[in-house]
């Protein structure tokens, strides 16, 4: 199988990771694989060194993905039409710009100018690589659209869309410090980083003070040294994903023996109800005495029980209670020079089954393999029937609802 074969080249070269995944990914991710696959063993010789032939082709692919960055211009009377469209709504967020500190800004799903010279590009190859990433029917079917928005202002608008730059809910102020709006989790976050600083050598935000403006709740806090693990996990090698996986297992064990000094089983760190985006009524729920009512809690909003929702035999049941960050997200691990420089994000943290920690870091991951061998060695993988029983859960309660 062309696929295959093409996937094994990729393997037994020696780019580095970030290259492996590009590579991958420009197979994997294609609308017809085989066709894809066909185009990258065409234009190597097997009988010469693989390596600089590929990083040829990544020159040339990234190229061609700059094409859609591509800022062109829009006009002013598309501008005023798109936005009597959306209400000033973000396409993605809607949220409305009186309620963001963000204005929304317009911009093109896909630039106008993308295919503009594509056949002359880099001798020809960008419009190759395309074809063989899109197929040419895909590829003709998108230079017909980009076409007909010269002619057709309908066709222009609704290739026009409102974006919110980035959401902000934590500001950088002098002396080291960030302030954090924590009106969702009330002092849960404040509360977890004394207990973390009390009982533990984790390198997380310090507490230092709390503050109310109106109705929002502000955390002030130290800055913890190191970049999101999201931006630069592609740069690092695989010795330092190892390590980072192995530093942070010695994080979760001493997070693990953080005493829980509330009277329920289940909650957050102040005995108070759980916040997790992961559970339903709006992410609030309990405090909970049982492991069994907070299954019955996960399964309540679609009229059902455990047993019937998942099965009697994968029912998560007699699991320890135990201190529990919740929300391992590659925007909350921070790396400086290649090693694990700290966590931040507490505010879902508190005291939940011992399971919690591996499944809650295992969403929005699960089609990337390299990242979840990661995180089951750094958490371990006896909790796969519990995994597998969460996302059976996760189509029924999309987060956040």
């Amino acid at each position: 199988m062309a696929t295959d074969h093409a996937l094994e080249i990729i393997s037994t070269s020696d780019p580095s990771p970030n290259k492996h995944l590009l590579l991958k990914y420009f197979i994997e991710g294609a609308v017809d694989s085989d066709l894809a696959a066909n185009y990258l063993t065409s234009i190597l010789n097997l009988n010469q060194d693989v390596e600089p032939q590929l990083i040829r082709f990544l020159l040339d692919w990234r190229k061609l993905a700059g094409r859609l960055t591509t800022s062109d211009p829009i006009p002013k009377r598309f501008e005023d039409l798109l936005h009597e469209r959306d209400g000033s709504r973000c396409s993605l967020t809607k949220m409305r710009h009186k309620d963001s500190i963000l204005p929304v800004e317009s911009a093109h799903v896909i630039p106008p100018t993308m295919l503009d010279g594509i056949e002359s590009a880099n001798e020809g190859r960008l419009l190759r690589i395309l074809e063989a990433f899109l197929t040419p029917s895909y590829v003709a079917r998108l230079r017909t659209i980009l076409s007909d928005q010269v002619k057709n202002d309908e066709s222009y608008l609704k290739n026009l869309w409102l974006l919110t730059p980035r959401a902000v809910s934590v500001t950088r102020v002098p002396f080291g410090l960030y302030i954090k709006q924590t009106t969702r989790s009330g002092l849960n976050e404040p509360n977890a980083l004394k207990l973390i600083e009390q009982y533990t050598s984790i390198p997380a935000p310090r507490f230092v003070d709390v503050a109310e403006h109106g109705d929002e709740n502000y955390l002030v806090m130290t800055r913890v040294r190191g970049q999101q693990l999201r931006r630069i996990y592609h740069l690092m090698s695989y010795t330092e994903r190892n390590c980072l996986a192995d530093d942070l297992a010695g994080y979760v064990a001493q997070l693990r023996k953080i005493p829980n000094p509330t009277a329920y089983m289940i909650s957050d760190t102040l005995g108070g109800p759980v916040f997790d985006h992961r559970i339903p009524n709006n992410g609030i729920g309990g405090p909970f005495n049982t492991e069994a009512d907070f299954n019955n809690f996960l399964v309540g909003h679609i009229d059902s029980t455990p047993d019937r929702a998942l099965g009697e035999e994968n029912v998560p049941r007699n699991h320890r209670s135990v201190f529990t960050h919740s929300d391992l997200h590659w925007s909350n691990i921070l790396v400086d020079q290649g090693k694990l420089s700290g966590t931040i994000d507490w505010e879902c943290a508190g005291f939940l089954p011992e399971y919690w920690e591996f499944t809650k870091a295992m969403y929005k991951i699960l089609l990337h393999k390299d990242k979840m061998e990661l995180l089951r060695r750094a958490l371990g993988n006896k909790y796969e029937k519990e995994l597998k029983a969460e996302i059976k859960l996760w189509e029924m309660t999309p987060f956040g609802c």
